[in-house]
């Protein structure tokens, strides 16, 4: 596991220290600002050490309870990436579905792959 404390002004880190008494392999990353949150992933990913990789939100956005699903999915697949995108997207100004639609558009049209 590699958490990664971008900046936070909370108790974050303290509690990655607490876990990292309990599991010895933890791997965390403190930065010393907010770099945002592409940076963060970067570094974590740089630091990761294993066959496959979960990126997660500390913000709970993301259920763990799909990681079983996805995981599999990976397994049976022999997909390189595998990812949930959200069926709906609950709540959430004009704007930001906007952005969000945009995002994707531009993203899908980069990459070649819907």
């Amino acid at each position: 596991m590699v958490p990664v404390d971008d900046g936070s002004a909370d108790n974050t880190w303290a509690a990655i220290k607490d876990e990292a008494l309990m599991w010895h392999d933890l791997r965390a990353i403190r930065l010393s600002r907010n770099f945002g949150k592409e940076l963060a992933l970067c570094a974590g990913l740089e630091r990761a050490a294993a066959n496959a990789v979960i990126v997660m939100d500390g913000d709970g956005q993301h259920p763990p309870s799909l990681l079983p699903l996805l995981i599999e999915n990976w397994r049976i697949s022999g997909a390189d990436i595998v990812e949930a995108v959200k069926r709906k997207r609950g709540r959430e100004s004009l704007a930001s579905k906007f952005g969000a639609l945009t995002f994707y558009v531009i993203l899908n049209k980069l990459s070649g792959f819907d």
